[in-house]
């Protein structure tokens, strides 16, 4: 039935699964990097280019852990003089990730390279230091090393956004493959020992080698772009000599370096005086003094950086859940009676308090970042038979060190990539081996609350991530004990793809024991010039994933003169009668096949509005019999076909009007679906208002009705605090020859948040 999708599909929305909030330069720009602990697509967003309250509306294509107790989950950016004030709501305003600036901001939004972030670039503010910043609040899950994030085309800026970084001197072309080399000052830059190569080697060397430096350069990524260049002008003189050293400057000033891009400037004017780009240079090199003049009035000291320290940041909340149910039931009556059957029960289904606790650390300098995350989660429950309960998310030390080019993180952490699925506590380590390869492995047991079984694992894995508009790959082997015994051996890859317009991502995980596909997933997105995003995505995965404990249900004996047995001694008992390979064979039996494929695209028709449309198909597989267990037919196959409409500034300024409808056709009923979300920031206050309207009727003539109204209210009273309500109800109406139902619900949460910086 369509509810119990809708159910599956909150228990999803409700997870905590944003991993880390960070920003970073890029130039005039700053990067703000949304990372999630699983893979997440891009769908659409609004408004299109400003706003105070952005959405961002994504579809989780990953594994993401079972963490629906935890309520909605909000992360605050630490203090940064580079972009405003600003926190990320999932699920906020329309079940979309929602970022919350404490001003209007002119923004462009992307998706990165990894398949599990989403990025937003903002005009740094005036007056920031011109070093290279990067503040990250909370520390990001450890993950193969990607290549640079590029900043794809969108809709343009608003009038009032500042000036973007400086062009570069020649258009971006597509990248090709180059052996990276380290990045040498300009003082210090010598030709290496190269087997001698002829004029042509000299000259396709250069173009492939500046090709990929030019386009590092249009995703504002300095670092990659000074390792090509680099390169070029490690060779005997050519065509591209000039242009490579022009290139430099900026490349440094991307990153940061600025007193290195200085002396890139100055040494191009010094060599090339009367060069074809002598003007820009200069104009450069101009542009570069002031900002030095800045940076150095805020260290006091010419050259100096502030000394290394440690930074407490993060967030304290409460929030008082309630909500009260009336439920009437009529059914109609036996033969020969005449009397309708009416039943009425009213109760309260919720009263609980759940209060969440973020508090990290971190310590950056020139050669280290090392930062210390704890997150807890306590919720007391108030109704009569329901348990109170604490849940401690992660609790971890990391350091990467950026000479030597490792990664450790050690701790209860959630597992990025890798083969690694949920929660652990244990180790995640990693080697650069070179600028594009790395080595991984990690170790630990997973977390499983109510569980009375062991398990741990182990892995490696290597990664490979070329220059932008190249192929990046992850190979991994993972194997995981259960009770001593092999549950989990598997083999999987991942690749990925991106540049300016395009990006690709899939995942495939192999299990040896079973000899079954466990996951096969890819997802894709495509940005046009005109600013229309093209998504796609199909995702085959077993149902639950494959374990031996899957066969386990079915092994229950009905036999009364048999003592109860608990799981763990079933377990036991099962490998010991069907042997492993055995019990094996059972969890087949009762594993689903699921199929998932979605695509479609949202254009923006004009200033203040978007129009969308996608196509769903989801199916799952039925189960053999096994044990006392019958066999269960699968779901068939569903379609749903869906309409969006995004506004924004329609009333008053930077309000936004999200709506959606969906025409549903699955082979037991028909369905429609639609929602409004209306979203209203003021100076203090943000509004959030929702409809949703649902209608079904299925082959036995039921129809069921669904209409929910709901009302959120924040009042941001200081820096940092804020105060929240949300008040909703939903009522539901069931009728046909089979029984007549009657619900009306109504539901309240408020609290506060204190984000501490």
């Amino acid at each position: 039935m369509p509810a119990a999708c809708l159910v599956v599909a909150a228990g999803a929305a409700r997870a905590h699964i944003i991993d880390s909030l960070d920003v970073e330069r890029h130039g005039k720009q700053a990067q703000i990097r949304i990372r999630f602990n699983t893979t997440v697509q891009y769908l659409r967003h609004t408004p299109q280019d400003a706003g105070k309250t952005l959405l961002i509306y994504v579809q989780v294509t990953g594994v993401s852990p079972p963490n629906a107790d935890f309520g909605s989950q909000t992360v605050a950016l630490p203090r940064t003089d580079l972009v405003p004030r600003l926190s990320v709501t999932y699920p906020g305003a329309g079940n979309a990730v929602q970022v919350d600036f404490s001003r209007s901001t002119p923004y462009k939004v992307t998706w990165s390279e990894d398949g599990r972030s989403i990025d937003v670039n903002v005009p740094i503010l005036a007056g920031a230091m011109d070093w290279a910043v990067q503040v990250k609040a909370p520390p990001a899950a450890p993950a193969p090393p990607v290549p640079p994030a590029p900043v794809a085309p969108v809709a343009p800026a608003a009038p009032t956004a500042p000036a973007a970084p400086a062009a570069p001197l020649a258009p971006p072309v597509p990248a090709a493959e180059a052996t990276p080399a380290p990045a040498l000052p300009a003082t210090t830059r010598e030709m290496p020992k190269l087997a001698p190569l002829t004029p042509k080697e000299v000259e396709a060397r250069a173009k492939e080698w500046m090709d990929a430096a030019r386009l590092a350069i249009a995703v504002s990524k300095g670092v990659v772009a000074a390792q090509r260049l680099n390169q070029v002008l490690s060779l005997p003189p050519n065509s591209r000599t000039e242009s490579a050293q022009a290139l430099m400057g900026q490349a440094r000033e991307m990153s940061g370096e600025l007193n290195k891009a200085k002396l890139e400037y100055e040494l191009y004017l010094k060599q090339y005086p009367n060069g074809k780009h002598v003007a820009q240079v200069k104009q450069q090199l101009a542009n570069l003094g002031k900002a030095v003049e800045r940076a150095e009035a805020v260290t006091g000291a010419r050259g100096a950086r502030p000394s290394a320290s440690w930074t407490t940041f993060g967030s304290v909340s409460q929030y008082y859940y309630t909500g009260k149910s009336q439920i009437e039931t009529i059914t109609p009556p036996p033969p020969g009676q005449l009397v309708f059957n009416r039943d009425t029960l009213s109760l309260t289904d919720q009263d609980a308090l759940i209060s969440t606790l973020d508090l990290q650390g971190r310590r950056a300098d020139a050669d280290t970042d090392t930062r210390i995350v704890l997150r807890d989660a306590d919720t007391r429950n108030f109704l009569e038979g329901q348990s109170s309960y604490n849940r401690l998310g992660s609790a971890y030390v990391e350091q990467t060190h950026k000479k030597l080019g490792y990664f450790v993180r050690a701790g209860r952490q959630i597992g990025v990539g890798g083969g690694v699925f949920g929660r652990f506590d244990g180790v995640n380590a990693g080697y650069k081996l070179t600028p594009t390869w790395r080595v991984n492995a990690v170790a630990g047991t997973p977390v499983e609350w109510n569980t009375p079984f062991q398990r741990s694992f182990y892995g490696a894995s290597l990664d490979y991530s070329p220059p932008p508009g190249r192929l990046g790959l992850s190979g991994y082997m993972i194997q995981q004990k259960l009770e001593g015994y092999d549950d989990r051996r598997a083999v999987g890859a991942e690749v990925r793809y991106f540049d300016p317009h395009a990006t690709l991502y899939g995942t495939l995980d192999y299990d040896v024991n079973f000899k079954q596909l466990n996951i096969l997933m890819v997802q894709a997105n495509w940005r046009s010039d005109a600013g229309t995003n093209y998504f796609a995505n199909i995702d085959y995965r077993k149902s639950p994933p494959l374990s031996l404990l899957t066969g386990l249900p079915g092994q229950i004996s009905l036999d009364p003169t048999q003592p109860t047995l608990d799981f763990r001694q079933l377990f036991f008992t099962s490998v010991t009668s069907l042997g492993v390979d055995g019990l094996r064979t059972e969890a087949l039996k009762l594993t689903s096949d699921s199929t998932l494929f979605a695509a479609g695209f949202t254009h923006p028709v004009s200033k203040h509005w978007q129009l969308g449309s996608d196509y769903r198909l989801a199916s799952v597989t039925g189960t053999e019999a096994s044990g006392i267990l019958p066999a269960a037919p699968g779901s068939g196959t569903s379609h749903v076909i869906s309409a969006q409409a995004l506004g924004n500034t329609l009333w008053l300024t930077n309000d936004t009007l999200v709506s959606n409808a969906s025409l549903i056709v699955a082979p037991t009923y028909n369905g429609v679906a639609a929602n409004v979300t209306y979203v209203l920031p003021l100076s203090k206050w943000r509004l959030d208002a929702t409809v949703v309207y649902y209608v079904q009727r299925d082959d036995q003539s039921q129809r069921q009705t669904r209409v929910s109204p709901s009302l959120r209210m924040v009042y941001s009273w200081s820096r940092g605090v804020h105060f929240e309500l949300q008040t909703g109800t939903e009522r539901f109406d069931e009728t046909g020859p089979l029984r007549e139902l009657h619900t009306v619900r109504w539901y309240t949460y408020a609290g506060y948040r204190w984000d501490f910086f």
